[in-house]
């Protein structure tokens, strides 16, 4: 992205203009460093970077998305699907499944993040959950590898499903414990494999939350809820085959915002914004009007700076702000410079995390 600034350890003033391909350069760099990007008067300030060449996602979510548009059928003697039944296609295993119509055809945006363009094969499976709790896996199939490229289109390709007669299943028992987060519950299959490829429902197969699933290979289970206080827990992890699965919601101190005052009047351009912290929380991500920050597990305050040319907050404005906790890596700063683009889709696409967000805060700047 050519003429975002960039500025180096909160020297705002000295920011640097992107070149044409997006790069930027800062000598005699010790880390941890901060980097901060403003981006028409965005800004987004990651804290505490080791890496030599960071790749800035400065976007919404911290996230690179890529599209691509697929068409075709899926083909086999099976079709139309019977009402308790649905085809899911994937182009691999960091992306999320897309379905198709009753009578296997699809014409959908596939989306993954990161790079441009890639190679990718196609593969479909036929699938139900049955009275059992079984989620059967009835048919399987998948393309040769084909090239995708962000905004392009691939149409008439056909997915040759096969049934899987003899495809194994293993059990598991699932309990969920939302604990105080019982506002907009909700329980989901996250991600199951079959035949070494991993489908991510979207959005995911709803499940009780007591429950006897059976799988034909590893598989995860999530659950997302709010508590009385609009506060946030999201939780996602694999399920325990040929045993117990228990899934909790509950934290002991719920992630929450405590200062400014919700409604506060009269606050400064350059505010002290504290929460409650989260034990175990490796990193925390919070956004205040057009501000998004990348912050270390111990930070349980952020001192909003006065980022002067670059943007920041303004006289007599209301702002809402939030912060997120994540419990698990590939949330910091680093992560979120890695190059894969995946920002907070990596929310969707772990195959274990903790999360917890707060409610919405709000106040007025000073005019």
């Amino acid at each position: 992205m050519a003429g975002a600034l960039v500025a180096l350890d909160g020297v705002y003033g000295d920011a640097i203009s992107t070149g044409a391909d997006g790069t930027f350069t800062f000598a005699d760099v010790r880390a941890p460093y901060d980097l901060t990007v403003s981006v028409s008067r965005a800004v987004y300030e990651l804290r505490g970077l080791t890496r030599a060449n960071p790749v800035v996602p400065a976007s919404a979510g911290w996230t690179v998305e890529r599209k691509v548009r697929l068409a075709g059928q899926v083909a086999g003697g099976m079709l139309p699907l019977a009402r308790d039944e649905r085809i899911l296609l994937t182009i691999g295993s960091d992306t999320l499944a897309v379905a198709a119509g009753v009578d296997g055809a699809f014409d959908a945006d596939f989306k993954w993040y990161g790079d441009g363009a890639r190679e990718v094969a196609l593969t479909a499976i036929r699938a139900r959950t049955d009275s059992d709790g079984r989620y059967e896996v009835l048919a399987f199939g998948k393309t040769a590898s084909f090239s995708i490229e962000h905004g392009g289109s691939v149409g008439d390709l056909t997915v040759p499903l096969a049934a899987l007669d003899d495809l194994q299943t293993e059990g598991t028992t699932i309990t969920v414990d939302p604990g105080a987060y019982r506002t907009f519950w909700t329980n989901q299959v996250e991600w199951f494999d079959v035949q070494g490829v991993r489908f991510r429902p979207s959005p995911g197969e709803w499940m009780p939350s007591q429950a006897t699933l059976r799988f034909p290979g590893a598989a995860g289970i999530s659950s997302r809820a709010n508590d009385e206080s609009e506060n946030m827990a999201v939780r996602v992890m694999p399920v325990v085959m040929g045993g117990d699965t228990s899934l909790s919601l509950a934290a002991p101190v719920a992630l929450m915002t405590t200062a400014p005052a919700y409604n506060a009047q009269g606050v400064s351009r350059t505010p002290t914004l504290e929460w409650k912290p989260v034990a175990g929380a490796r990193s925390y991500w919070l956004t205040v009007g057009s501000l998004t920050f990348v912050l270390p597990g111990a930070e349980t305050r952020l001192d909003v700076p006065d980022f002067g040319a670059l943007g920041g907050l303004s006289a007599g404005e209301g702002y809402s702000w939030e912060v997120r906790a994540f419990l698990d890596a590939g949330f910091a700063a680093d992560d979120v410079t890695d190059g894969s683009g995946r920002g907070l889709q990596r929310s969707r696409l772990a195959d274990e995390l903790t999360m917890y967000g707060t409610g919405p805060g709000f106040f007025m700047t000073a005019p």
